[in-house]
């Protein structure tokens, strides 16, 4: 874990309450003298608050840092806050408690809705990509393909995308790469056997968007979710 965690908690919660103690600031950088900590520990003894503050600045053990690093490195599904936390979290609530909070609450937020679009061949379609776009398209294998997925607003933070194809022998990702714009939307174009890897046949495509470290295993990527996806179904001669 990086060593300035704690300053840079402290100054989160500092903007948000400039009537904090300033002590409690050095206290986190371990800048506080003996006898500044002496004092600020008297004062606590008999303030409440001052005391739920001072342990929430006080700084971490490294053994206790490297726990927290690998409990934050797990995915946070959901936080929920209870009725009874006090404006500074719970009545012994420590820095640890505090630090995984504030880093759950900049993590990116869920995606917008995506619109996709199909072409190729001589029609276009055009739809929400969950449901995924249904229906069969006859192209030849070496007719330009583009799949795309557009979110209606702009999206916050890293986004990633893969196509995956499902043919008679299974599902796999597909060889072609989407491209990836900053606004969130993704494009997957190019010679259709040369993006899905398949010559000819009858095969299921799907594009689908998510956060890094959130794409479905190949079958998954065919089922219905929640998340952006664009499927068709392609028969190429």
């Amino acid at each position: 874990m990086s060593e300035d965690l704690p300053i840079r908690v402290a100054q989160r919660l500092r903007e948000e309450d400039e009537a904090l103690d300033p002590r409690l600031e050095r206290l986190a950088m371990g800048a506080l003298s003996p006898e500044a900590l002496a004092e600020l520990e008297a004062d606590a003894a008999r303030d409440p608050e001052l005391a739920r503050q001072v342990a929430l600045f006080r700084p971490l053990s490294s053994e206790l840092q490297d726990r927290l690093t690998e409990q934050m490195s797990a995915p946070v599904a959901k936080v929920i806050r209870p009725a009874r936390w006090t404006r500074w979290g719970l009545p012994i609530v420590t820095l640890a408690a505090a630090a995984l909070l504030l880093m759950t609450l900049r993590g990116p937020s869920a995606l917008p809705s995506y619109a996709g679009r199909v072409e190729g061949g001589d029609v276009v379609l055009r739809g929400e990509p969950t449901p995924a776009a249904q229906g069969r398209r006859v192209m030849r294998g070496d007719s330009l393909l583009t799949l795309e997925l557009s979110p209606a607003t702009q999206v916050d933070g890293a986004v990633v995308a893969r196509a995956y194809v499902r043919t008679p022998a299974g599902a796999r990702a597909a060889p072609g790469v989407p491209e990836v714009d900053p606004s969130g939307a993704v494009r997957l174009r190019g010679v259709a056997r040369e993006l899905l890897g398949v010559a000819s046949g009858t095969v299921s495509v799907a594009l689908v968007v998510a956060r890094p470290g959130a794409l479905p295993e190949p079958d998954a990527a065919f089922a219905p979710s929640e998340g952006p996806r664009l499927e068709v179904q392609l028969l190429l001669r």
